[in-house]
């Protein structure tokens, strides 16, 4: 009787380290967020890709124009793992905003001069990517830009502003 009980006992366990086991795989909270931490600016660099000579010379120049007139100032940004985000820029002081991170899309939104990239909107959605520690921020501008390169938008492989952060 007490096998008998034992063994009941063995196959409940099992059963529920089995069913335990079988959790949803799909579950994004598993998955790490590369942006959360403390990352300060390294660079500004523009980013133009097209099989048309022609094209890249124009857009390469439309971006150097737009850089010579924007000058960030030193900042350090905190993505925080409840969502939140500080930004403290020279001249600027401290900033608060909201971020959203998947698959490597960040969305930025709230108080924040980085907006001021992307005109008058209330969010900016950049592409991330992370190698050897930095991280990337890559804004797309055709859209920003659209009027500007209205000629060659659609021989433009890439047109974005990428953004280089060092972890601090």
């Amino acid at each position: 009787m007490k096998l008998k009980k034992f063994l009941s006992l063995l196959m409940v366990a099992a059963l529920f380290v089995g069913f335990t086991a079988c959790s949803n795989d799909d579950d994004d909270s598993n998955i790490p967020n590369q942006v959360t931490g403390t990352w300060k600016f390294s660079k500004l660099e523009p980013v133009v890709e097209s099989s048309d000579a022609e094209a890249k010379a124009i857009a390469t120049a439309t971006m150097q124009a737009l850089l010579a007139d924007v000058q960030l100032p030193a900042f350090t940004i905190i993505f925080n793992a409840d969502g939140t985000c500080d930004l403290t820029a020279d001249g600027i002081g401290q900033q608060q905003g909201t971020y959203t991170y998947a698959n490597g899309k960040l969305t930025v939104s709230g108080d924040l001069f980085l907006l001021e990239l992307a005109g008058d909107a209330e969010s900016i959605n950049f592409n991330v990517t992370q190698e050897s520690g930095k991280l990337a921020l890559e804004l797309d501008m055709k859209q920003i830009l659209a009027q500007a390169i209205e000629d060659i938008k659609e021989k433009l492989t890439k047109f974005a502003l990428a953004i280089t952060l060092d972890p601090a």
